[in-house]
């Protein structure tokens, strides 16, 4: 192969170059097109995620219970107006604070997964 380059004249060679250079410049311009869509993309489901994530937060617990209704009202142990007060079942209404959920996320993690469950029970 070496000798049939050697072979070529110089303006064979700039020939050569002028049809290879836009081929190679093409192929790395669609691979750089196809990484940015590709990294858009992920951003925009991580983005989806995450207002998945918040949405379920405002909802549910850190123990995956659902919140109970809660409104403007006085915190029975505060004694304090809040614009977010719970309504209990036991008609007691608390503040966010009061009831201690923020603080059960902090001090407990999620349960771990099966496989993890599994590998921890078999030892």
């Amino acid at each position: 192969m070496p000798a049939t380059l050697l072979a070529l004249s110089y303006l064979e060679l700039y020939a050569m170059l002028l049809m290879v250079v836009p081929i190679l410049l093409a192929f790395f311009l669609f691979v750089t097109w196809a990484v940015v869509v590709a990294v858009r993309w992920q951003m925009w489901r991580y983005g989806r995620w995450q207002e998945k994530r918040r949405a379920r937060a405002i909802k549910y617990r850190p123990d995956g219970l659902p919140y109970p209704p809660f409104g403007r009202g006085m915190c029975d142990r505060c004694q304090r107006a809040y614009d977010k007060v719970y309504f209990l079942e036991d008609h007691r209404r608390l503040c966010p604070d009061a009831t201690g959920w923020s603080k059960w996320a902090l001090t407990h993690r999620r349960r771990p997964r099966r496989i993890v469950r599994r590998l921890i029970e078999r030892t």
